[in-house]
């Protein structure tokens, strides 16, 4: 069974600033490859958006490996908590044809803190 793991240099990132990481992964199939998500989405009251804002793909080295990755946080939205809504960052790592998936909140915000409304 494949397995896909993600691990970020730091759980929190000011907006321009980079935000690096490495994906891992095990038991790929020689037809994976690796799809790297940086997405927000909304949950509370109303409708939940997702929303996909750069994608990467990594081919896979051989059945197991890891590859570094990385993205520059967008200046807007930032990450926020409130009584009725909360905006969260997320990277997802996909492994492509075994489904395996992995997802990682990250907080982009200045001073690289969650806004509190």
């Amino acid at each position: 069974m494949a397995t896909i793991s993600l691990h970020l240099s730091t759980p929190a990132v000011q907006p321009e600033q980079a935000l690096r990481g490495e994906v891992r992964w095990t038991g790929a199939s020689q037809r994976d490859a690796i799809q790297l998500n940086l997405l927000w989405t909304t949950e509370g009251k109303g409708t939940r958006d997702v929303r996909v804002v750069e994608r990467k793909e990594i081919a896979t080295s051989g059945a197991d490996g890891d590859a570094p990755f990385e993205f520059i946080a967008p200046g807007g939205p930032w990450s926020f908590s409130g009584s009725l809504i909360t905006l969260a960052w997320k990277v997802e790592a996909l492994l492509t044809s075994s489904g395996a998936c992995e997802t990682v909140d990250v907080v982009i915000a200045p001073e690289a803190r969650e806004v509190r409304v």
